[in-house]
């Protein structure tokens, strides 16, 4: 659920006070004030510096408890304990959001990360959410609020457009200004998350998702510091019809990999088929033909002892020439040896970049565990590649997440029933593609939706003559 107060206050604020604002136009901390007014920001400024009087025809204030108006957000452009001064006036405010541009945090060490930590740890109790550490600053350029440091935005005419960005490089997103602005494409809000120590990437993302200003989102992460609220938006996003189940499938299993190792989806030691050093060409070519695997780790001596790898393909020209002699040792490959603990997306990177599709997967002590192939990986990603050989076994409804349900229009409205445990009639259509039909009374589109007896159907796949695949999600009865 999105907190909308939350997301007015942080997205489009009525009114910002400007902690450290500064009447010198050549720094930085001078710039929030100085964009939100020449990009025409309509709600009320409060620059805050107890040295200044007024800054650029503002009232200035000493403090946030001066200031006897509400506000909604603050923008942080001070150091050090002046920091953790105005996060706690501010929570003494009420204020709901805060910016901080300050750098000195967790990308300086584990001094700056205990800094970090302590402020996050106050500004949780007050109930003050934060954007940053080290961030730039958010600009909206939907609704005219340039909260940000951003030297691109002394740029006087920014596009509006339907692009959102999410980014922790602060600078990626000047760039962005600067190719968009020469180019004549528009921005509806551009985020720097910077640290990410609180608001993150997928709760922004979510807000993004719902805002009628943005069409398309786009993530630059230097790294998935929360893979789970990432997920979460990916699933808004998919209940609003931004992407399809597939798209949303895909997506989960990229996010997955980001964090699975190699023991977890390897193929064990006593499943693996092997070949020994000392086989007869005879004998491997039966275990070829009965596995019909492209790809053998040979093992020596004993099972931990990788000899190396054999592609069943480089045997045909031996069958071909007629070749009586046979030596295995002459067509191994090496042998990628990986341990249990690599990370899957790294995997994924060295496949591709060393052009190789198996590695010999090994414990803390040198011990053969089991194997990895490149199509394992990728099946985490897109689900389960199969190809002629394989049998189709796919269940006709799957869940794919919560109340959500992936249904083949094949399925019988017998299996349907037992499933959801109901009761829907099937004497007028043998299949849920039929009970469908029959309720929209027409062959639907893609996309298009209809709720009967008590469940909302989504028509996911179909071709011009039927449908071949759904969404289904359950409405709660009154016992749930």
């Amino acid at each position: 659920m999105i907190d909308v107060s939350l997301s007015k206050s942080f997205l489009n604020p009525k009114s910002v006070a400007i902690i450290g604002a500064s009447a010198d136009p050549k720094k930085t901390s001078s710039r929030a004030q100085r964009f939100l007014v020449s990009h025409g920001y309509k709600g009320k400024i409060f620059p805050v510096n107890p040295n200044r009087e007024e800054i650029f025809g503002l009232k200035c204030y000493p403090n946030l408890k001066s200031i006897n108006e509400h506000i909604d957000h603050i923008f942080v452009a001070v150091n050090g304990n002046k920091i953790i001064e105005a996060i706690k006036d501010a929570i003494s405010k009420k204020v709901r959001c805060a910016t901080i541009l300050s750098g000195g945090f967790s990308e300086t060490g584990s001094e700056g990360n205990d800094l970090e930590n302590h402020v996050f740890k106050i500004a949780k109790k007050g109930d003050l959410r934060i954007l940053g550490p080290n961030s730039i600053g958010l600009i909206n350029i939907s609704d005219n609020v340039i909260l940000s440091a951003n030297a691109m935005l002394e740029l006087q005419d920014l596009k509006k457009g339907s692009l959102g960005v999410i980014s922790h490089s602060g600078s990626l997103i000047g760039a962005l200004l600067a190719h968009g602005h020469s180019r004549g494409i528009g921005f509806s809000k551009l985020v720097s998350v910077g640290n990410e120590s609180d608001l993150s990437v997928g709760e922004i993302g979510k807000m993004l998702v719902n805002d009628p200003n943005t069409e398309t989102i786009i993530l630059f992460l230097e790294t998935l510091r929360n893979s789970n609220e990432v997920a979460e938006m990916l699933r808004s996003a998919q209940s609003e019809s931004v992407i399809d189940t597939g798209v949303l499938k895909m997506m989960e299993g990229a996010l997955k990999v980001s964090h699975l190792q190699a023991r977890e989806i390897m193929i064990p030691r006593s499943q693996v088929v092997s070949l020994d050093h000392d086989l007869s060409l005879n004998a491997i070519l039966g275990i070829v033909i009965d596995s019909q695997h492209s790809r053998f780790p040979v093992f020596g001596e004993s099972s931990d002892d990788v000899s190396g790898i054999l592609l069943a393909k480089e045997l045909l020209p031996l069958l071909l020439r007629g070749k009586k002699t046979f030596q295995l040792s002459k067509f191994l490959r090496p042998a990628t040896i990986i341990p249990e603990s690599k990370r899957l997306d790294v995997l994924l990177k060295e496949f591709r970049e060393h052009r190789y599709h198996m590695a010999i997967v090994v414990d803390e002590y040198g011990g053969v565990s089991g194997l990895l192939t490149i199509e394992d990986v990728l099946e985490e990603i897109v689900g389960e590649i199969e190809d002629e050989t394989d049998e189709q076994e796919s269940a006709p409804i799957q869940l794919m997440s919560a109340n959500l349900f992936s249904v083949s229009a094949i399925t019988e409205i017998e299996v349907f029933n037992e499933f959801f445990d109901v009761g829907l009639a099937d004497d007028e259509y043998d299949t849920v593609g039929g009970l469908v039909l029959q309720g929209f009374g027409r062959l639907p589109e893609i996309n298009e939706e209809i709720t009967i007896s008590g469940f909302d159907f989504k028509v996911t796949n179909a071709d011009r003559r039927k449908i071949i695949s759904l969404s289904v999600r359950q409405h709660p009865t009154n016992g749930d």
